[in-house]
């Protein structure tokens, strides 16, 4: 059963690798990429790692994602400023270090302490936890704060530099500079139509 879902993926990272990284050339890079790729993978799988902690690193790391993946697509012109791709990223990273201090504190041990003390904590946040709920609320819970934080920050921004008039002129939302001038932000039709 995993053999047939590993060629789908090995597919997928090259059909990806040529697309995005090696466009209308040859399959050299790509598959190059993909062997390191599957190197890396390999000496993963030779490490012995229970399957259930594998597949709880990747369930950990789509519930930090999750949230602002699905607020990025929010199709205003107002949405699109404020949740883009900076504040996916932030969100993301803010929130798996909130998740990993959560593990931190959660299973400090005062005897063991020191380093070998936060990388248990680290460990057990991200793989050894047997999929408590906590950490995945912590996770959620942290991602909407992270994402609420990176919205308030840029919304401060823009009413210090310039407030959002909510107005669109030809697929461009306009933003009102306090000195009276306006900045554009382009809509994404029009990004995609000049390239």
């Amino acid at each position: 059963m995993n053999e047939s879902g590993i060629d789908s993926i090995q597919n997928g990272i090259l059909s990806i690798a040529n697309t995005y990284l090696n466009p209308g050339r040859g399959l050299l890079i790509p598959r190059a990429i993909l062997m390191c790729v599957t190197v890396v993978l390999v000496a993963i799988a030779l490490q012995g790692y229970q399957v259930l902690s594998i597949f709880l690193v990747a369930n950990m790391l789509c519930t930090c994602s999750a949230l602002p993946l699905v607020l990025g697509t929010w199709d205003t012109p107002r949405g699109r400023y404020y949740v883009s791709e900076g504040g996916f990223l932030f969100s993301l990273v803010c929130t798996i270090g909130t998740v990993s201090l959560y593990g931190i504190a959660s299973e400090w041990d005062s005897t063991e302490g020191g380093f070998s003390g936060i990388l248990h904590g680290i460990w057990y946040a991200w793989a050894g936890n047997m999929y408590s709920w906590d950490y995945f609320a912590v996770a959620v819970a942290a991602s909407f704060c992270h994402l609420g934080l990176y919205v308030s920050v840029r919304s401060a921004c823009s009413g210090m530099f310039g407030h959002i008039t909510g107005e669109e002129s030809e697929g461009v939302l306009l933003v009102q500079d306090t000195g009276g001038s306006s900045r554009d932000i382009p809509d994404e039709a029009e990004n995609t139509a000049a390239v």
